[in-house]
């Protein structure tokens, strides 16, 4: 008997000694670390400010079991971007990216849109922390728009964050193609150029708004401090106690609903280096009656989480004001921070 019960227990130690190798072994060989990856990742991160050029974009988008296909022009210099989208639900839109700011113009409704920038991290801070909170890993190398790259996998340390996968020019060190997946390693979405022209120069009136120029009052989203904003708002506005590990303030805003129901919210900005985790407190007693606006606006006051192959939503009531939290986290992180903000 007493044989038995050592023999049980020797079973069961090595047991554990082996799920604890495999363990072990499973990090070391889905993390591996290189530092002509890491060496990559600098030279790719800097590759936009160096390189102007023309390019055919193909993106694919995958919700909800669907598959989005949207292609697009791209105009890019080292100061400043411009998006036209040829197909898909986007069609008719130009983006353009220029002195921290955007412009969304909508060539069917002759509207434009502007959001100035909030983040508070400069690109250096925001490699630093990329490298901090992920593994740059060499995978090969490939073809895209009939250029050969170096394919990099960014994983993160902790397994519980979204991985990307990127096509990088050898050449030139601009990104070419960008696979994002979620939490499970599935794709949620690839933006790949199709073509490529590099160019020593682009006219500088393709970056002016077609529509004519917004003031900063009538920008979707703006910058202001915490104080401003509780101000504006009618409400403290206070961020969360509990911060998923790795994930750092990156700025505050005030944001504008864009269905134009009225509603304004503070948006306080999270990143990890590579994703966003987004904390929305809005009035608490505003209710939406436009058919387009957010449909978490309209849901009940209870805490409830919402989940699609995009991202996970988590609303909750605090007091006087709704709490939203978005980002690509397990829904009980999600819930965590929603309900830890005062």
């Amino acid at each position: 008997m007493e044989n038995s019960k050592l023999k049980l227990r020797f079973y069961i130690i090595a047991a554990l000694m082996i799920a604890l190798l495999a363990a072990v072994w499973g990090q070391k060989r889905f993390l591996p670390k290189t530092s002509n990856a890491d060496k990559t990742v600098f030279s790719a991160a800097a590759a936009d400010k160096r390189q102007s050029y023309v390019a055919d974009v193909r993106t694919s988008i995958f919700y909800k079991g669907r598959k989005i296909n949207v292609m697009s022009k791209m105009y890019h210099t080292p100061a400043a971007e411009r998006v036209e989208y040829v197909t898909g639900p986007p069609k008719g839109i130009v983006v353009i990216t220029r002195d921290g700011k955007t412009y969304s113009c909508d060539s069917r409704t002759k509207e434009t849109a502007l959001s100035v920038s909030a983040q508070a991290k400069s690109s250096s801070e925001r490699l630093q922390l990329l490298m901090r909170n992920h593994i740059a890993a060499l995978s090969g190398e490939a073809h895209v728009a009939g250029r050969q790259c170096q394919v990099v996998d960014i994983i993160p340390r902790d397994f519980n964050s979204p991985s990307k996968r990127l096509w990088i020019d050898k050449s030139t060190f601009v990104i070419l193609r960008i696979d994002d997946s979620d939490l499970s390693g599935r794709r949620r979405s690839s933006s790949e150029f199709t073509r490529i022209r590099y160019v020593s120069h682009l006219p500088s009136g393709l970056f002016i708004s077609p529509n004519g120029k917004c003031a900063a009052s009538d920008a979707i989203s703006q910058p202001l401090d915490r104080e401003a904003l509780s101000k504006r708002l009618g409400f403290k506005v206070t961020p969360p106690k509990y911060i998923p590990a790795g994930y750092t303030l990156d700025g505050y805003t005030l944001f504008k609903c864009s269905c134009k129901c009225g509603h304004e919210s503070a948006h306080i900005i999270y990143t990890n280096g590579l994703n966003t985790l987004s904390v929305f407190e809005t009035k608490s007693l505003l209710h939406c009656g436009a058919k387009v606006c957010d449909p978490s606006m309209r849901q009940s006051m209870d805490c409830r989480v919402n989940s699609n192959e995009q991202g996970q939503t988590a609303v909750i009531t605090k007091g006087k004001k709704t709490v939203l939290v978005i980002g690509n986290l397990p829904d009980a992180e999600l819930v965590k921070v929603a309900r830890s903000t005062p």
